[in-house]
């Protein structure tokens, strides 16, 4: 999907777009955007209330393919609000959008939520943020393997969801949930 959105942003350049590209600042996708042509600009509320209030250019909008889709969706909004005519291009990975849709919609009676994933990873750090702003009664915790689970946690939880980043390994998964099937 990267390189997908490469190849688009490249495409649209040739077409006379100016490119808004909504990701986060020092993420490495975003600076691989950023570095294609000097008509990339990240997007924020300068670049909302100022370039797009003057410019007469074509605008395309692209994103990091990692984002919050929910997030994503109402800054286009805010984007389309101010310049009606901006192409959007949604590009959050579909296997991202399904894993925070999916948290999104667990049962009310979660016990105890794991996100895996890395630190560095914005697809985990999201599914975090949605599961700690989600079930804000529940025990949310980020691990990136079975060592980071403390046993004593697991006591008489009934509900425990796993959840992980898009990169995170499946084995690493696997290893998460036999180690809590063994220590329920």
């Amino acid at each position: 999907m990267v390189k997908a959105n490469i190849r688009l942003i490249k495409d649209k350049i040739k077409q006379g777009y100016k490119v808004i590209f909504i990701g986060k600042n020092n993420h490495p996708e975003t600076k691989a955007m950023l570095s294609i042509s000097k008509d990339v600009i990240l997007y924020d509320e300068s670049v909302l209330n100022n370039n797009l209030k003057t410019t007469n250019s074509k605008i395309f909008v692209a994103n990091q393919t990692t984002l919050n889709y929910e997030e994503v969706k109402k800054i286009h909004q805010k984007i389309l609000d101010v310049n009606p005519s901006a192409v959007v291009q949604n590009e959050v990975c579909n296997t991202t959008r399904l894993r925070q849709s999916n948290l999104r919609s667990l049962d009310k009676d979660v016990d105890l939520i794991y996100i895996v994933g890395s630190l560095t990873s914005n697809n985990t750090m999201k599914l975090f943020d949605i599961a700690s702003t989600t079930y804000t009664n529940t025990l949310v915790k980020l691990i990136s393997s079975k060592n980071d689970i403390d046993s004593q946690e697991l006591q008489n939880k009934n509900h425990i969801v796993i959840a992980s980043g898009a990169s995170t390994p499946p084995n690493t998964v696997d290893m998460i949930y036999d180690f809590i099937k063994n220590n329920v």
